[in-house]
């Protein structure tokens, strides 16, 4: 499973479900992928991979014992830096806000 950015969410969700990958894998497979091609395209401010690592561990470890937080529990995902979010950049991609 190589190519986890291709899956869907749904597929992701089942991936997970049915042990065939972990949120720690997926997160890897995502990092990469930003790692390759973000500075050419720009797409993000800012990347906390080390924070988006302890969370993956902690869904992993919340699976292991099936006590998911909800069906969304693994799956990485990206918010605009319009929303504020605790120990994060908030700059709306202004440069007056930074």
């Amino acid at each position: 499973m190589s190519v986890l950015q291709n899956y869907t969410v749904s597929e992701l969700i089942e991936s997970l479900g049915n042990g065939e990958t972990s949120a720690v894998k997926i997160l890897e497979n995502y990092q990469q992928r930003i790692e390759s091609i973000d500075s050419r395209i720009q797409a993000f401010n800012s990347c906390d991979f080390a924070y988006a690592k302890q969370m993956a561990v902690a869904s992993d470890e919340r699976r292991e014992k099936g006590k998911t937080l909800s069906v969304l529990d693994g799956i990485p995902l990206a918010l605009k830096d319009v929303i504020a979010l605790k120990d994060q950049p908030l700059t709306a991609s202004s440069k007056m806000l930074e």
